[in-house]
């Protein structure tokens, strides 16, 4: 995957791509913006989490583990290079398995304007199209009944439930379980 070009992927008033260091103080930014939003939805971070040069060496490594095909974190960028958001694509595995894991979020200011619908639209046929992936997963708290309702609209299927799945906000949380096939590599062989 090393020669892969580094892609910007436009959805008209955003642009979804792959942090730079040039980035750095942008995303502490929307971090430090959301991080009362997002603590309900993610694991407690470190404050060194909330730092430029967290994000500088970050951008780094997302860049090498996007080239070596390992896992995809995209930014999304408003039309003033505003940072509104991210989408991941972590836990990449070949072979017989083909699949990875969906997570994404969004600015608290930005919600219900389906810019995340339309982000998540093109990031995860660039998956399906790039890395060949036939499965994606996305996991999230039943009370989160808007991430199940994106994940639907989305054509995410339910498939159960994990308990004490992953530890958010310091507790250990059950997570509803839902997937996404790719329809051109989900026929029979």
């Amino acid at each position: 995957m090393t020669n892969m070009n580094t892609p910007n992927l436009n959805l008209g008033s955003c642009t979804l791509r792959l942090p730079e260091i040039e980035d750095a103080a942008n995303i502490v930014a929307y971090q430090v913006r959301n991080r009362a939003h997002f603590k309900s939805f993610e694991p407690v971070r470190p404050d060194f989490y909330f730092t430029e040069s967290f994000w500088k060496v970050e951008a780094t490594n997302v860049n090498r583990g996007f080239h070596a095909g390992q896992y995809m974190r995209f930014f999304l960028f408003d039309e003033s290079e505003r940072t509104v958001g991210s989408t991941s694509f972590l836990l990449f595995t070949y072979g017989n398995a083909q699949s990875c894991v969906l997570a994404y979020n969004l600015d608290y200011e930005c919600w219900g304007r389906g810019i995340m619908y339309s982000a998540l639209q093109i990031a995860i046929q660039f998956v399906f199209d790039t890395f060949k992936i036939r499965r994606i997963q996305a996991n999230y708290i039943p009370e989160n009944g808007r991430s199940g309702r994106l994940l639907e609209r989305l054509g995410f299927e339910k498939e159960g439930l994990a308990k004490e799945y992953l530890e958010i906000d310091g507790q250990w949380r059950d997570h509803v379980l839902t997937s996404k096939l790719n329809p051109l590599r989900s026929l029979p062989s």
